[in-house]
């Protein structure tokens, strides 16, 4: 349908990251080539310092390293740590503190307060975003000389 109405996807993930399965993930890289889709959400293992939450982490870096799923890049991912903190604006930043050269990804869901029924994450997901906005972070972005991108920068760069 997103092809059929003229979008051109850039990346592709899944909701609790099943495309790394194996069988899961055959078909959505089957998909990826159809529609010529050149990124994909990868999983790697966690971090020194990353919270206990790394364990799914730990399972889903199995699937993702294995050759039934897809061919892992090093590409650090970070994100775990930030699902149901109350500081949001301070997991980031110390996440932001322990980044190492290359191109690591933020998992983030942030979003805007809805007075609709949305789910039991909207007030966390609008947390998120004003973290993510927060000056105190621009600020530690800059200073680090972090550059952000998106998954349709990186499609474009990994084109050339």
């Amino acid at each position: 349908r997103c092809s059929d109405a003229g979008l051109k996807l850039d990346h592709y993930n899944s909701h609790h990251h099943i495309h790394i399965l194996p069988t899961i993930g055959r078909v959505c890289r089957d998909c990826a080539a159809e529609f010529d889709i050149k990124n994909t959400r990868r999983m790697s293992r966690p971090v020194r310092g990353q919270s206990i939450r790394s364990i799914s982490q730990q399972w889903l870096a199995f699937f993702a390293e294995s050759k039934l799923s897809f061919p892992p890049e090093p590409r650090k991912f970070w994100g775990f740590e930030l699902m149901n903190k109350s500081d949001k604006r301070a997991v980031i930043k110390n996440t932001l503190k322990q980044l190492q050269p290359g191109v690591p990804e933020l998992m983030c869901h942030p979003g805007f307060l809805s007075d609709e029924n949305i789910g039991l994450y909207n007030l966390e997901r609008f947390d998120e975003m004003q973290a993510l906005c927060h000056e105190s972070v621009a600020d530690q972005v800059a200073a680090s000389n972090i550059q952000l991108y998106s998954f349709k920068e990186l499609a474009y760069s990994n084109a050339n």
